[in-house]
């Protein structure tokens, strides 16, 4: 059994009500009868039954919010190396010039709806596209908005009329009670809806597959029969590709980096903008010369806090932001520095997710300081590659651990080096799709010949 975890009481006790005396969910939980002839035929069907064409449904586009293509587009693609028919959709509503547009996201399909005609009309299109696909099965990336109102239809039989095909509902963060919800500028009634809408995908479920070990606890706390949840943490197709030397020191020089600089990659989700000012006020009363490179760009404006947070503590010639970097260019701005820091609060928001930025910095064998949050203790392989802070998050804590490091050149290279292994064998999504099927295979098992015309 995992360890026990902090959560907001809202989370367990008033779902898991909701859940457990709901005749409707008891029937969704309750796992399949596979005894005498009925099984027999069950199980023959489910043996001759190949899931074969999987549609992938997102709730927003491919950019610039990141689950659908750092997630969603990745296990489509490996989906299709094994031989299967993907097709991902989503409504771009956040992306609005590719509205209307089937293109491709490193070789797969992807259909942009068209976004006219208010949310219901979207709705609608976005589940007529999925049932013009005829997939054997839906898999849903987030259980809020609009791929959640798709897995509802089609709960309800009203995708593919008269039939209800097998569902598999993914979670790569915690949207309710002490998650995302609380983050979100959206109205009371909107935020309900949306906590409603995840407690509810994931409880009709057929099988659901979570980014962290932290939010497959919480959709076990639902009532949801352990056997249908299943931990999938987010990978890379490949590591990124290492940059040339002259690449690196010419980012170097165009930013003028000192030879102690420490990388911050980060969007300021996970902790307060004031944070890495008091990180480099501790670092640099024992180094001076240590400089601080950020890439990355806040969600609500952040990095200009931080600016202004620098200004005022005197370190604004410390601090090199250089925002958002083309994929292209990235390696080579990582790899400018010497150490790199993944500061997270201790919250339920950082508790279940599965951050990629982590991954891309241990496939370019990075030495790395980490927060002890999460599916960070996981990633590097509970310190064995890489250092780990136990929160609560704490400046002068991590200060140190980077300091040490910063003076022991063979210790980060030992720590790089086991970052990039532990990546290569754990965290590649042609490793993580297995998964990925099992848990489909599970939505066809509990389904049986749900998929066929009821």
């Amino acid at each position: 059994m995992p360890r026990a975890v902090r959560r907001s009481p809202t989370v367990v006790t008033g779902c898991r009500s909701e859940c457990m005396h709901s005749a409707a969910v008891s029937e969704c939980l309750r796992p399949p009868t596979l005894s005498g002839p009925q099984g027999s035929r069950i199980l023959a069907a489910i043996v001759g039954k190949r899931v074969s064409r999987v549609a992938l449904v997102g709730t927003f586009g491919l950019q610039p919010k990141a689950t659908v293509a750092a997630r969603a587009v990745p296990i489509a693609l490996e989906l299709q190396r094994r031989g299967k028919q993907v097709r991902v959709f989503v409504p771009p509503w956040d992306d609005p010039d590719s509205a209307g547009l089937t293109t491709e996201a490193r070789g797969v399909p992807v259909e942009q709806v068209s976004l006219s005609g208010g949310p219901l009309a979207v709705l609608a299109r976005l589940a007529r596209a999925v049932a013009r696909f005829q997939p054997d099965l839906i898999h849903a990336f987030k259980p809020i908005g609009f791929s959640a109102g798709v897995a509802q239809l089609n709960v309800v039989r009203t995708v593919l009329p008269g039939r209800r095909l097998p569902l598999v509902v993914d979670g790569d963060d915690w949207e309710g009670g002490g998650g995302w919800n609380e983050r979100r500028p959206f109205p009371g009634w909107a935020r309900a809806a949306g906590s409603w809408q995840e407690r509810w995908c994931y409880c009709h479920a057929d099988a659901v597959t979570v980014a962290s070990e932290e939010l497959r606890s919480i959709v076990w706390s639902l009532g949801v029969q352990p056997s249908r949840v299943f931990a999938v943490p987010n990978g890379l197709t490949a590591p990124l590709a290492h940059p040339k030397p002259e690449e690196v020191e010419e980012v170097r020089r165009r930013h003028d980096l000192t030879d102690q600089t420490i990388l911050l990659y980060t969007r300021f989700a996970e902790f307060a903008p004031s944070w890495p000012v008091a990180f480099m006020a501790a670092l640099r009363r024992s180094s001076p010369e240590v400089g601080l490179l950020v890439v990355g760009r806040g969600l609500a404006g952040e990095e200009e806090k931080l600016a202004a947070e620098a200004r005022s503590a005197g370190l604004a010639q410390a601090l090199r932001y250089v925002g958002w970097v083309q994929p292209d260019r990235l390696p080579s701005y990582l790899a400018a520095a010497h150490v790199a820091v993944v500061p997270f609060e201790d919250t339920l928001v950082a508790r279940t997710k599965s951050s990629v930025k982590l991954l891309e910095l241990m496939s370019l064998g990075l030495p790395i300081v980490a927060s002890a949050v999460g599916e960070n203790v996981r990633y590097l392989d509970y310190g064995r590659a890489g250092v780990l802070v136990p929160p609560p998050l704490d400046a002068e804590q991590c200060a140190s651990e980077v300091q040490s490091l910063l003076s022991d050149a063979p210790r980060r290279e030992r720590l790089g080096q086991a970052a990039a292994q532990r990546l290569r064998e754990e965290y590649l999504w042609s490793n993580l799709a297995n998964q990925v099927e099992d848990a489909y295979r599970r939505a066809v098992s509990s389904r049986g010949i749900g998929a066929e015309r009821e």
